[in-house]
């Protein structure tokens, strides 16, 4: 009997280790008008521990989820500025995403499904709109390069969400271009290797110096994992390029 009330505290010390006390927050964000509430410990209230909530001035749920010990766990959502779509659903473990996400456009239509577990696109919207495409791609051979159609186009993992996330919080409009109210696309090449990496990035198409050296700047800074493009089966060394638009708001 001894040595099973023994085998019982044992097995209750884990539990009683992370039973540590919280306490609500409720933090107010002035510039978007959006409330945050979530649990920290009472120990250490820089610690988010527990459900985390966030609507916008309506009471809509822009986002909520989990933390455990300060980092992310459990299943996350996250829906558009207005609440009306749903734009991300997936699962942390240790801050890490893991298994499978989804991916939406701010229509709420869905643009990728992507395992993070097994390293594996699942679906992409990018693949069903490239069928039947012309479109010619540089693919690379070693130093020799030619312009072909391909199976499958390079696919950002995360899609246009994990690309605009990005973006909203580097990327800033120069001085200069808002005084002469310069706008426009910039793309930006660069290689995307079979592996999912990026290098030699340059500006593709121009619009203006600062603008041009912006875009060059947060793309450079991106650094993103890819799902490599496709030629017969196989993945390969192929240029793309990613649209990056400056454009100002009417006041």
């Amino acid at each position: 009997m001894k040595n099973l009330i023994s085998a019982v505290v044992a097995l209750c010390l884990p539990i009683l280790i992370w039973a540590q006390e919280t306490k609500e927050v409720t933090e107010k964000n002035k510039y978007t008008r959006s409330t945050a509430v979530y649990d920290v410990l009472k120990s250490d209230k820089q610690i988010r521990h527990g459900s985390y909530k966030e609507t916008d001035a309506k009471g809509q749920t822009l986002e909520e989820g989990n933390y455990k010990m300060g980092k992310k766990d459990g299943l996350w959502t996250k829906y558009s500025w207005d609440g009306k779509h749903l734009m991300t659903k997936g699962s942390y473990s240790n801050d890490e995403q893991v298994g499978e996400w989804e991916f939406y456009t701010w229509d709420g239509k869905l643009e990728q499904r992507y395992d993070f577990t097994q390293k594996k696109l699942l679906f992409a919207k990018q693949y069903e709109e490239h069928k039947g495409s012309d479109t010619l791609y540089t693919v690379y051979n070693g130093t020799d390069s030619s312009e072909m159609k391909i199976d499958l186009p390079p696919v950002l993992i995360g899609a246009n969400y994990t690309k605009n996330q990005f973006l909203n919080k580097t990327l800033r409009y120069p001085q200069d271009a808002i005084d002469h109210e310069w706008q426009g696309t910039v793309w930006i090449a660069f290689t995307v290797h079979p592996d999912g990496t990026t290098s030699d990035y340059w500006v593709e198409h121009l619009v203006r110096g600062s603008l041009n050296a912006e875009a060059l700047r947060v793309v450079k800074l991106m650094n993103p994992k890819w799902v490599p493009g496709m030629v017969n089966g196989k993945p390969v060394k192929m240029r793309y390029a990613l649209p990056i638009t400056f454009r100002l708001e009417v006041q």
